[in-house]
């Protein structure tokens, strides 16, 4: 049985009995153990029944989340019954549970010197020196890969959106994970955490700092920014990876964006540049990510203009795919007596599902069904629809008519649609794939 076969067991184990003894919620629990084919011992294979009851007898360690708040400990106690903590190590920040746990994350990454990886509803409130710009883009690359995998891995809440950074924790020796919410749900979608925390740690009280270790990731990461700058930055037309970085380089520090599921989130991650002061940044996972996108933004504008100082624009802003905004169009129809957010909502229109031209079923095998099945180009006037639902729009196409929309809506106040033409889904996959082979060509 392979280490990963074993950690896999480890983690479902540890998640029945935390569900089984909860103290809020107990059992019962029920574990499924599925077969591979064949359903007999293979000739050759050793019997690992031992190895298999050594884990069992070593549960993932649990912290208990409602009683985080006094049991805070530094990591390398919290973490004793594991080993040392090492110097080359990874903090990821995902979809985090509250504020407090994305901030004292950065601060672990920094006292610990490690790479700081965060998504964009992670990215803490300042830029860290730790912080790692285009991280998904440098872990796609297999060498950077397995050149820099940690020997300790960090995740605060739910992580997920890039490839590269999964199998990056995937490659790490050892994951911790952080998570606030109740026993045996805690995010751990690769099965390999090894220990389960209910807050993020206090620094260690002793670490052995490699500054070679984080100064290579810098390095890499300034590579990516210039790589990635050379295609996006001096191009006037659009593209969805230059409406995202754009849209984040210019929100205002005190607003918030709610950035859509799919590609979206997706280019944001990849292709923005943190920056000091960064606007809070929110979105919905799931497997109905794209549903009530309009709606969700016009909530979290409210309550954040709600919130605010009174001297603060405090502007919401939403970056949202074109189908994601035709699911929620109705959502622009608000009665006379309701309240209205300041609320700029950006649109990618490249008349269909882009995230698929960019993945598996983008393969030209496949192209005889791929515009029905994946593609689902809509052929809709959204700046019209959006007109026609009494909102005030426009369509840009160009960088430069991007920047002079959003100054504009965000003076004028009120809720107002952003159409952003980039193009062909095609032309699209194939910057992605001319920018990754330029990050790549950067860090060899």
């Amino acid at each position: 049985m392979s280490e990963r076969a074993l950690r896999l067991v480890q983690s479902a184990v540890s998640r029945v009995a935390a569900a089984a003894c909860d103290a809020f919620d107990p059992g019962p629990a029920h574990l499924n153990v599925s077969f591979r084919d064949p359903l007999v011992p293979e000739p050759g294979v050793t019997d690992d029944h031992e190895m298999v009851i050594a884990v069992l007898e070593s549960p993932a360690l649990l912290v208990d989340a409602r009683l985080s708040a006094t049991m805070v400990l530094p990591l390398d106690e919290s973490l004793a019954s594991i080993g040392p903590i090492p110097a080359r190590g990874a903090v990821i920040i995902g979809d985090p549970i509250d504020d407090e746990s994305r901030e004292a994350a950065a601060e672990l990454a920094d006292a610990c010197g490690w790479p700081l990886i965060a998504e964009p509803s992670g990215l803490p409130s300042d830029d860290h020196d730790t912080l790692i710009a285009h991280a998904s883009l440098l872990l796609a690359d297999a060498d950077f890969r397995a050149s820099h995998a940690p020997e300790l891995v960090v995740t605060v809440g739910r992580v997920g959106l890039s490839r590269g950074v999964m199998r990056l924790i995937a490659s790490a020796e050892r994951h911790v994970i952080v998570d606030s919410r109740p026993a045996a749900r805690w995010a751990d979608p690769l099965r390999l955490g090894g220990v389960v925390l209910g807050a993020v740690p206090e620094p260690p009280n002793e670490l052995d700092h490699d500054p070679a270790w984080l100064a290579s990731w810098l390095t890499a990461s300034a590579s990516a920014e210039d790589a990635v700058s050379a295609h996006l930055d001096v191009e006037d037309a659009l593209s969805g990876p230059a409406v995202a970085r754009l849209l984040l380089a210019q929100a205002d520090a005190d607003g918030v964006v709610l950035i859509g599921a799919s590609w979206p989130v997706r280019h944001a991650e990849a292709f923005a540049l943190p920056r000091d002061r960064m606007p809070r940044v929110v979105g919905n996972r799931g497997t109905s990510g794209i549903d009530g996108l309009i709606s969700t933004a016009w909530g979290v504008a409210l309550a954040h203009q709600a919130e605010a100082e009174p001297e603060s624009r405090a502007t919401g802003y939403a970056l949202l795919g074109d189908l994601a905004f035709l699911y929620d169009l109705n959502a622009l129809v608000v009665g006379a007596s309701d309240a209205r957010p300041n609320l700029v909502i950006v649109v990618i229109d490249n008349d269909g599902g882009g995230i698929f031209s960019s993945l598996e079923q983008g393969d030209p095998r496949f192209g005889a069904d791929f515009e029905r099945v994946f593609g689902t180009p809509h052929g809709r006037d959204l700046l019209a629809l959006a007109q026609a639902h009494g909102i005030e729009a426009v369509r840009v196409d160009s960088a430069l008519g991007l920047v002079a929309a959003l100054d504009e809506a965000v003076a004028a106040g009120g809720v107002r649609v952003v159409v952003a033409d980039t193009g062909p889904r095609a032309d699209e996959a194939a910057l992605l794939a001319r920018v990754q082979a330029s990050v790549s060509d950067s860090i060899a």
